[in-house]
């Protein structure tokens, strides 16, 4: 808050003799008050590689600065004086560990959450299965089989459309193994 002063000099009768030049200062408001940050969970593992930073809000702050990186602590300045509490991050490092903190401003001070710096891990991309072989088929069946590449992949779907350019649709929920029957499908693409 501003405030303005000034001094007077009077004489023994209380007339005004003199007065000084207004003179003005400012008091600091309250800092920002302790907030902590909500998702992802502290050592949250599996996270996807494009995903959402929330965190709740801090009475008095005006904005927020918000760094991500692989450094513990973070010293990444991602996005300054974000008015929202939640921050999208996109395309991150598939299995790289991200530590990330947020700082509440306002005019006059800055407060760090208080449960920063948190890290999450971001999950693995699956490599790709190989050697995808298909064998009777007939009109009404289609046996596939892949090599199971055993890297990161949690099951298979495999898709099918009636033209190479078409729209592939799901046509089985998720495999463990690594080969398929179906009956009533003559063409059918594996993807994960």
């Amino acid at each position: 808050k501003n405030y303005y002063w000034k001094v007077v000099a009077k004489n023994i009768v209380d007339t005004v003799v003199g007065t000084g030049t207004p003179w003005a200062f400012t008091t600091a408001g309250p800092p920002p008050s302790p907030f902590t940050l909500n998702s992802p969970a502290n050592n949250a593992v599996g996270q996807p590689l494009s995903g959402t930073l929330m965190w709740n809000s801090s009475v008095f702050a005006i904005n927020y600065d918000v760094y991500l990186d692989g450094n513990n602590p973070p010293t990444t300045l991602v996005v300054s004086n974000l008015i929202d509490t939640t921050y999208p991050y996109i395309s991150l490092s598939p299995g790289a560990t991200y530590y990330w903190k947020v700082l509440a401003k306002n005019s006059d001070a800055t407060t760090t959450a208080s449960d920063a710096p948190r890290n999450f891990t971001l999950a693995n991309v699956p490599v790709a299965p190989s050697n995808v072989t298909s064998s009777n088929i007939t009109t009404a069946s289609l046996d596939l089989s892949w090599d199971d590449n055993a890297d990161n992949e949690t099951g298979y779907r495999v898709y099918r459309a009636d033209t190479a350019a078409g729209q592939y649709t799901q046509v089985g929920s998720d495999l463990p193994a690594n080969s398929v029957s179906f009956f009533g499908f003559p063409s059918a693409i594996l993807h994960r």
